[in-house]
C-alpha cells in the first residue's frame, strides 16, 4: 500500500507545525509548504525526518504553486489531505486597505490555486474512499 501525503499550507510554524507533525506521527508524508524561509530551515533542523518534504512556497503565486505541485506528484504521485492553513492578515482598517493589500489576503486565505482544478489531478483514491 502507498504512504499517504498531506499537504500542510504555512506548515513550518505554529499550527500548521504542530499538524505537519502529528501528520508525520500518523504515518503520512507530510509536504510542507511555507514563504518563511527562516521557519522552514529551523523546522529542518528540529524535525529532518524521511516522511517530512519541506517546500518555500508562496500559496498566492500560481507559477509556484504549479511547480510545488509538480513536484509533489512526482515524489508522491497521490494526496489524501490538503489543510489550508496558511493566512496573512493586515492590519489596517478596511478603508484603508491598498487593493494589492486587499487581493494578497484573497489570494492567500484560502490559497485559491491550490483548491482549483490542480488538486483534483493529484487525488488518486479507491472509488469507496472521500476526501474530507
Amino acid at each position: 500500500m502507498e504512504k499517504k501525503t498531506a499537504i500542510i499550507t504555512g506548515g513550518a510554524q505554529g499550527i500548521g507545525k504542530i499538524l505537519s507533525l502529528k501528520f508525520m506521527a500518523a504515518g503520512y508524508y507530510t509536504c510542507i509548504l511555507d514563504n518563511d524561509k527562516e521557519a522552514i530551515e529551523e523546522f529542518k533542523t528540529e524535525q529532518n525526518h524521511q516522511d517530512l518534504l519541506f517546500l518555500i512556497c508562496d500559496v498566492s503565486d500560481e507559477k509556484q504553486v504549479q511547480k510545488v505541485l509538480m513536484g509533489i506528484v512526482e515524489k508522491c504521485g497521490r494526496l489524501d489531505v490538503l489543510i489550508n492553513n496558511a493566512a496573512v492578515s493586515i492590519n489596517k482598517s478596511i478603508e484603508k486597505l491598498s487593493l494589492k493589500e486587499w487581493n494578497r489576503v484573497l489570494a492567500v486565505n484560502p490559497p485559491v490555486h491550490l483548491c482549483q482544478n490542480r488538486i483534483p489531478k493529484l487525488i488518486r483514491r479507491p472509488k469507496e474512499e472521500s476526501l474530507h
